[in-house]
């Protein structure tokens, strides 16, 4: 199968600067193939938008918590991450 997935949503390791990661773009690669199509799932009841069971107050306070939870090894591993890649830019 080829596809643009790479280990994941969120790939801590050195994976940005093997190939393009995205679709579509002018550099060739993987196509969408008409003959699928994105997997269908029967629900029941209502689906929709509800109050979350955490009280949040903005847009970013999960990712904040989640940061916090992390040890002081995996925050500086963190922002080495995000710096490196948006040094890239």
């Amino acid at each position: 199968m080829a596809n643009y997935y790479r280990d994941g949503a969120h790939d801590p390791s050195e994976n940005v600067d093997r190939g393009i990661h995205y679709s579509p773009n002018s550099y060739g690669g993987p196509v969408a193939n008409p003959l699928y199509e994105i997997a269908r799932a029967r629900v029941e009841g209502l689906v929709g938008r509800y109050a979350s069971a955490y009280p949040i107050e903005q847009d970013y306070e999960m990712a904040r918590m989640r940061y916090l939870s992390y040890s002081q090894k995996d925050r500086e591993f963190t922002q080495k991450t995000i710096i490196t890649r948006l040094g890239a830019c």
